[in-house]
């Protein structure tokens, strides 16, 4: 059956052009989505990200050339088409088991090679793999076109609707991938696209092209386009695909990398995609190439140049929802991008406006195009970012445009444009200071290095004060020198080491600055192994951190892999393994607090191996935090919980705590330096004192690598305003064991319990004195605090805490009669390495001219503090 009428059949036409759009939601929900599987396995790197768009634009172009040339032999495009997306939606509904069949695979095949083999075989591996459906998809867009076009709908149309879904598609997943998690939601999808498959194969009964036995072969070549032209084309594929990872690379540092961040760029570069296509269906005139490279490049010099701006901007906004932060920042990104995106959009329609078979002519633009993409991402993600930085993939990619123009723009002095693209681009090219992208937090601050991979972004600066600090994609600060953060960091090593009976070996999932690891020093003959794939983390430990970690980089053996490929692929067991965590929010780095991770860092413990996972309380919610301790006790059944200041540590272990009797094991073998040094001067006591009970069982939610909750819980919490730590600490501090209980669970002996109950009880009031301040009550609060100095001088964080209360109440003491040397010597008697104490009385003393107590002070503040700047 086959309807003759006009407006019958372009109504039907038009209900094609719907269900097109529709299959564009589906086919970039499904890119985003398995491009979130392979980033789960590729780690944060943007591997993952590189091989499924490189894939999909390589497949999509394939298929389209071939498509191109086939249409005309096919009799009912529309029932192939349908026919297509039946097939791609019965492989995506199978992905899971076979990806999960070829992982498998490629680890047994890779179990005795280093990262970067292992990263190229499963780069290859999955390309394939994603390649096929990609090139189904591909073959699909010029049966649509031979369906459409010759019923009044032109090829702008059609393209700009499939664009604009996938736009849509983009932010599905969002929606999705909390609820579902990711096998339910790739399934979901799925069936989406089942649907629209036999919608499809319906459709096709009804419209029909006009079909001629008789196209010879000659008419056939004489509507493909000459190669110079689908080539250059294709560079500008390869323009616009490393414009939008430079892009996703920059913004998404700026904005910090969440998984709402990702879609929103995706989102706003398809969305300028699909406008420009729409905009420029009806146009023929080739002039407007003329001015489409001219607007790309000054969109990518904007984007570059206005980075600091940006960034400022960025650092000083605050948002009273996740909605009003994606649409802000939505409309931030679209400033810059979206005038590039829709010239990028525009040009298809137009070179295709003077070919007299739009479907042919279309299909072969339309596959270059893609296949160039492909290569743009590749040479970008493997070749110019790691080697040459972001910077250089924008400026590269928007020479590629000009130079490229060239053929289609006769005018001479648009011969000069590559060139002065070229200079705009020179003085843009270095990385900007971190103080002009983060004016508020780095004013004062000066760069010490910048490193750039497929990683992430490295910097190490150093304040106004002389401190040293090292940031991950610039608003992730992993660590620095400041005295108490020094202290945070080798705790880290110092409390699961001696919970230990006697360790030989510690594990380190993650570098940083190679301060955590110096914590271990006091134990001579340990085997230390970092597992790193920053190599800007490694060359700023071993250089500008050096000092500060004691230099333990000599005593490292540095493993350069992602830290959940290698617990998979070794079979090496250790005494103690470390883990650490600051913004779990940010995109693949909650994987690091999944269930398959704890899984896996259990079996590669000794039998009486100590896991330490440290979580920051202050970045978490409480339902976050209630998925992380319920994800870890599922991991560990033996799990327990220490605290240390605001920071959690989740200790696991294989049998059951050792306690006490471990500790005392742990330490005898150590002297007097060494026993002060693995305490951090506060004694054993102190740190049992911290514990804080084993971990309930709960009903809660769980963080499945495939199932993800944290990332998208965390953010919606944070810009929610969610974070309450009052609320955080209450709870917590309803989960503690009582006194009575936590003898028996460490095994406290009749003679120790005095020195315990003391230590134990402390903590107890300190965690008192927090929730008392963030409900209001200072006095309250204060004398909690008051009350837990007198139970343990010892313990650092009580006598700081103590000694920054009252420093805050210098003024109040002063005008109460006290004089101001007074107070300040009252609260060093306190903490005597205060150093905010120790700066002002070294002022006073300036003032007063008395240079022996000058240098007297200057001596001890250097000794506390060394690169202190005074």
């Amino acid at each position: 059956m086959q309807l003759t009428k006009p407006n019958s059949l372009y109504a039907l036409s038009l209900i094609v052009c719907l269900a097109y759009f529709f299959t564009g939601v589906t086919a970039l929900s499904y890119e985003v989505l398995w491009a979130r599987m392979l980033s789960t396995i590729f780690g944060v790197s943007i591997f993952g990200a590189v091989v499924t768009i490189s894939a999909f634009m390589a497949g999509l172009g394939a298929g389209s050339l071939l498509g191109g040339r086939l249409q005309s032999q096919i009799r009912n495009p529309l029932l192939v088409f349908g026919l297509i997306e039946f097939s791609v939606a019965l492989f995506a509904f199978n992905l899971p088991g076979i990806f999960s069949r070829v992982d498998t695979g490629i680890q047994s095949m890779t179990a005795d090679s280093g990262y970067s083999a292992w990263v190229f075989t499963q780069a290859v591996v999955t390309f394939f793999l994603m390649f096929i459906p990609a090139f189904g998809l591909g073959f699909g867009f010029p049966l649509i076109l031979k369906s459409v076009v010759h019923n009044n709908i032109s090829l702008g149309f059609v393209y700009s609707l499939n664009t604009l879904g996938g736009m849509f598609g983009a932010l599905l997943p969002l929606m999705l991938l909390p609820v579902f998690g990711w096998v339910v939601s790739d399934r979901l999808v799925a069936v989406f696209g089942f649907f629209l498959a036999v919608l499809i194969v319906l459709l096709s009964f009804f419209v029909r092209p006009k079909f001629s036995e008789k196209t010879s072969s000659k008419k056939r070549s004489g509507d493909m386009l000459g190669w110079k032209t689908l080539s250059l084309y294709g560079a500008i594929g390869a323009a616009a695909i490393m414009m939008e990872i430079g892009w996703t690379r920059l913004y998404g540092m700026i904005m910090l990398r969440t998984e709402y961040v990702m879609a929103i760029i995706l989102a706003t570069f398809l969305l300028g995609i699909g406008l420009g296509s729409l905009l420029a269906a009806r146009t023929s005139n080739k002039r407007w190439l003329l001015l489409l490279p001219v607007v790309i490049t000054i969109s990518a010099l904007s984007s570059v140049y206005f980075l600091p701006v940006v960034s400022a901007w960025a650092e000083a906004v605050s948002y009273n929802s996740l909605l009003s932060s994606m649409l802000e920042q939505g409309g931030v990104i679209a400033l810059f991008t979206l005038p590039a995106t829709l010239a990028f959009g525009a040009w298809l329609p137009i070179l295709v406006s003077s070919h007299k078979n739009a479907a042919v002519s279309g299909a072969y633009l339309y596959g270059a195009n893609s296949l160039g993409g492909a290569a743009g991402g590749l040479i970008a993600g493997f070749l110019l970012i790691p080697y040459f930085g972001t910077s250089v993939v924008i400026a590269v990619s928007a020479l590629i445009v000009m130079l490229a123009s060239l053929y289609w723009v006769k005018d001479k002095w648009f011969r000069v444009a590559p060139i002065l693209t070229l200079v705009l681009f020179i003085p843009i090219l270095s990385f900007p200071a971190v103080k002009d992208l983060l004016p508020v937090s780095q004013n004062d601050s000066i760069d010490l290095q910048v490193y750039e991979d497929a990683l992430m972004i490295t910097h190490v600066v150093e304040d106004k004060s002389g401190q040293r600090i090292l940031l991950a994609d610039l608003q992730r600060m992993d660590a620095s020198t400041a005295p108490d953060a020094i202290t945070v960091q080798k705790n880290q090593t110092r409390l699961p080491l001696m919970l230990h009976p006697d360790p030989r070996s510690i594990l380190f999932l993650g570098l940083g600055t190679g301060i955590s690891a110096s914590g271990s020093l006091p134990y001579p003959q340990i085997e230390r192994t970092a597992v790193e794939l920053s190599r800007g983390a490694v060359s700023a430990a071993s250089s500008w951190f050096a000092d500060s970690n004691n230099g333990v980089m000599n005593t490292l053996s540095i493993v350069k892999d992602d830290a959940r490929r290698y617990l998979k692929s070794t079979d090496k067991q250790y005494d103690v393994i470390v883990g650490d965590l600051f913004h779990p929010d940010l995109v693949g780095r909650s994987n690091l607090l999944s269930l398959q991770q704890f899984t896996r860092a259990r079996q590669r413990l000794t039998a009486d191996g100590v896991f330490v996972q440290w979580i920051a309380l202050n970045q978490f919610d409480l339902e976050t935090l209630k998925v992380v301790l319920a994800t870890f006790k599922k991991g560990f059944p033996a799990s327990y919980i220490f605290v240390d200041g605001f920071r959690l540590a989740l200790i696991g272990v294989r049998g059951e705590i050792g306690g006490a009797t471990a500790l005392k094991s742990s330490i005898s073998k150590l002297d007097t330096r060494g026993l002060k040094e693995i305490t951090g001067g506060e004694g054993i006591w102190t740190w049992l004192g911290r514990y804080w009970g084993p971990l309930p069982e709960s009903d809660w939610a769980i963080q499945d690598e495939w199932a993800p909750v944290i990332e998208f819980q965390l953010p919606r919490a944070k810009f929610n305003r969610q974070l309450d730590l009052e609320k955080l600490l209450k709870f917590m501090y309803g989960l503690r064991s009582n006194y009575e209980v936590a003898v028996d669970e460490l095994k406290i002996s009749a003679t120790d319990k005095p020195f315990f109950e003391s230590a134990y009880q402390a903590t107890n009031l300190y965690y008192q004195s927090w929730i008392a301040y963030f409900a209001g009550q200072d006095l309250e609060s204060q004398k909690l605090l008051l009350a837990a100095y007198a139970m343990n001088p010892d313990d650092q964080w009580i006598g700081f805490g103590l000694a920054d209360a009252m420093f805050a109440s210098l003024e109040q003491a002063i005008g109460s009669g006290i004089s101001e040397k007074n107070a300040l010597d009252k609260i060093l008697l306190i903490r005597s390495d205060h150093l905010g104490v120790l700066k002002r009385k070294l002022s006073i003393a300036e003032q007063e001219g008395d240079a022996e107590l000058v240098e007297d002070i200057k001596r001890l503040i250097s000794g506390l503090s060394p690169l202190d700047k005074l």
